[in-house]
């Protein structure tokens, strides 16, 4: 009551925003047993120790065996989020998503929820790629939206 542990600066949402950044990458792991091992095994390894951004990046890089510099640098550096550009076109026999990240070195799976129910993955990256759904209306064919932190655009 005493001024004790008192902010004194507004701190913003820096902490739901770091939620938010993890969750992402645990939905783009999308394996909880590696992942809760990992949180359990960084609490290990650091704790009662400062921890810098470059030995986090560097400790989930080698826990999950990929290079996640452009994944934190996006997220950490700059300010707006990641975009996924895409583009429906529905033909007779099915519908062709095409997609890419407008970031460089940003390679977060898309996700993909088909007729409200099935769930598919499929890589991306920021050059434009190509994926078919035979069978499928655009109407079938939603982006999930819910695992990552990103803002969806349609051309």
């Amino acid at each position: 009551h005493y001024g004790v542990n008192h902010i004194h600066y507004d701190i913003g949402d820096q902490y739901n925003n770091g939620a938010l950044v993890l969750n992402t990458l645990r939905h783009a792991i999308s394996n909880d047993t590696l992942w809760f091992g990992s949180m359990k095994r960084l609490q290990e390894s650091f704790s009662n120790k400062y921890l810098t951004t470059d030995e986090v990046v560097d400790f989930f890089s080698s826990t999950f065996d990929q290079n996640l510099d452009g994944f934190f640098d996006i997220y950490l550096t700059e300010r707006d989020l990641p975009k996924l550009e895409i583009e429906l076109k529905e033909d007779r026999e099915g519908t062709l998503i095409k997609y890419r990240w407008n970031k460089e070195n940003f390679l977060l799976p898309v996700k993909i929820i088909i007729q409200n129910k099935e769930r598919t993955t499929i890589p991306a990256s920021n050059a434009w790629q190509d994926a078919y759904f035979k069978g499928l209306k655009a109407s079938d064919i939603k982006i999930d939206q819910r695992s990552y932190l990103f803002k969806l655009v349609s051309k």
